[in-house]
C-alpha cells in the first residue's frame, strides 16, 4: 500500500522525491516494529511462547529488516537503474543460498536455520547498501506528508490482504471438502502455472510501474496508455498460451512421480487467471492516477466474496478443477469491475466490441485446452502439441481483437525512461 503511495507522491513534485523516500522507509519500518511488539505482547499473554512462537517473531523481525532491501529495489526501479536492481537481487540470493546450506545441511538446524538465513541475509543487504539507501533520503520526517501517504495507500493495503485470501482460500476448501492428495495435486499444478505470473506479469509490472507514473505527467498520457493497453492485451495471452507447452515439457522432465502430472490439468485455467490479474493491475493504475484507491478495495472485496462462494459451490463436486474455475472467475470479475470504474475516472481509448470478442476467444481457448487436459486420454506430448496449435491460432485472432497496430509500436518506441 505504501509503495503505491511512493509512486504517486514521488511523481507529483520533483522537489520532494527524496523526502517521500525517507518518509516511506520510516513509516514502513515503524509500522513493522509496532506490529512486531503487538505480536510479542499477544504471544506472551495468550500462549506459552514456545519455540514456534519465538521463530515466528524472529522471522517477522527479518521481514521488518527486509524493508530496507525492498526499498533499495524500489528506488532502483524509480531511477531506472536496472543493473543496480539486478545486482542487489543476485547478492541477496547468493547470501541466502550459502547460509541455507550452512545452517540446514551442516549445522542441521532445520526450519530454524532457514529463518536465521533470512535474518542475516536481509541485515547484510541493509549494511552493504547502506550508503545507497542514505543517498535517496533528504529532509526530515514530515507528518503531513506521511498522513497523506498512509491515507492513499491504506485501501490498497487492505485490498492486498483480500487478494491474499483470494489466492490461498481455495487450499483450505479443498482440504476441508476433499483429500490431502487432491490438495497436493492442485498445489503442484498451481506452482507450474505461477511461472506465468512470475515471468510475464510480474516482470512487466516491475518495469512498467515507474514508466507509467512518468507517462502520467505527459499531455498524451491517456493516448499512450491506451496503446500500451492494446499491447499487453495481445502479449500476455499469447506468451502465456505459448508457455503452456514449454511448461508441460518442463514438468515432464522434472516430475519423478508420474502420478503428479494429473495436477497439471488445471494449468491453463490458473495461467489465464494470472493474465486477468495482470490486466487488473494495469487498469487499477487508472484509479490510482485519479486518487480513487478506495474503489480498488471495493473491486478486491467483490472478488474475494465471489471466490469464497464459488469455492463452497464448486469444490465439493469438482475438487481442484472447481477451485481453478472459482479462481479464474473471481479474477475475471475483479478485472471487469476495475475496468468499469477505471474507465469512469481515467478513461482510455478502448473498443469494447473488440474487448468482448477478445474475452470470448480467450474463454474458448481456455475451455478447449482444459477439456483436452482433463477428458482426452492421451500422452503428455499430444497435450503439448495441442497447446502450441491453439496458441498459434489464438495469436492470429488476437492480432485483430486486441486493437494492436503498427501505430502502436511506432508510438511506444518514442517512450523514453
Amino acid at each position: 500500500g505504501l509503495n503505491s503511495s511512493f509512486w504517486k507522491f514521488r511523481s507529483e513534485n520533483d522537489m520532494v522525491k527524496r523526502n517521500v523516500a525517507l518518509n516511506l522507509t520510516i513509516n514502513q519500518f515503524a509500522i513493522g516494529v509496532f506490529l512486531l511488539i503487538i505480536y510479542l505482547l499477544v504471544a506472551s499473554v495468550f500462549s506459552n511462547f514456545d519455540t514456534i512462537s519465538l521463530f515466528i517473531a524472529i522471522y517477522y523481525g527479518a521481514l521488518v529488516v527486509k524493508t530496507f532491501g525492498e526499498n533499495l529495489l524500489l528506488f532502483a526501479r524509480a531511477n531506472f537503474q536496472a543493473k543496480k536492481y539486478l545486482k542487489i537481487i543476485l547478492i541477496q540470493t547468493f547470501i541466502i543460498f550459502i547460509l541455507n546450506i550452512v545452517f540446514v545441511k551442516y549445522l542441521e538446524l532445520n526450519f530454524q536455520g532457514i529463518i536465521y538465513s533470512y535474518l542475516i541475509s536481509f541485515s547484510l543487504i541493509a549494511l552493504i547498501f547502506y550508503r545507497s539507501l542514505i543517498r535517496e533520503f533528504q529532509g526530515g520526517y514530515n507528518w503531513s506528508l506521511s498522513k497523506k501517504m498512509i491515507s492513499y495507500g491504506l485501501p490498497i493495503m487492505v485490498g492486498n490482504i483480500g487478494l491474499l485470501i483470494l489466492s490461498l482460500s481455495d487450499r483450505w476448501f479443498i482440504k476441508h471438502y476433499n483429500t490431502d492428495e487432491e490438495l497436493g495435486l492442485y498445489s503442484y499444478g498451481y506452482k507450474f502455472a505461477d511461472l506465468i505470473l512470475v515471468f510475464i506479469v510480474q516482470v512487466f509490472n516491475l518495469s512498467f510501474i515507474p514508466l507509467a507514473w512518468k507517462i502520467k505527467k505527459s499531455e498524451s498520457a491517456q493516448h499512450l496508455l491506451s496503446e500500451i493497453r492494446n499491447l499487453i492485451y495481445f502479449l500476455f495471452p499469447v506468451l502465456s498460451f505459448l508457455s503452456l507447452g514449454v511448461i508441460l515439457c518442463l514438468a515432464q522432465i522434472m516430475t519423478s512421480d508420474s502420478s503428479y502430472m494429473s495436477g497439471l490439468n488445471i494449468l491453463c485455467v490458473i495461467a489465464i487467471s494470472h493474465v486477468f490479474y495482470g490486466f487488473y493491475l494495469f487498469h487499477s493504475l487508472g484509479l490510482q492516477f485519479a486518487n480513487r484507491t478506495k474503489i480498488i478495495l471495493i473491486c478486491n472485496g467483490i472478488a474475494v466474496v465471489l471466490n469464497i462462494i464459488l469455492n463452497i459451490l464448486l469444490i465439493p463436486q469438482y475438487g481442484a478443477l472447481g477451485a481453478a474455475i472459482a479462481t479464474i472467475t473471481s479474477y475475471f470479475i475483479m478485472l471487469i469491475v476495475t475496468l468499469a470504474y477505471s474507465q469512469h475516472y481515467y478513461p482510455l481509448r478502448i473498443n469494447f466490441f473488440k474487448t468482448i470478442l477478445h474475452f470470448i476467444v480467450l474463454g474458448a481457448s481456455v475451455f478447449t485446452i482444459t477439456y483436452v487436459y482433463n477428458e482426452i486420454t492421451s500422452t503428455i506430448w499430444y497435450k503439448i502439441v495441442v497447446s502450441f496449435i491453439i496458441a498459434l491460432i489464438l495469436m492470429l485472432i488476437l492480432l485483430f481483437t486486441s486493437g494492436i497496430s503498427r501505430e502502436t509500436f511506432k508510438k511506444l518506441s518514442q517512450i523514453k525512461p
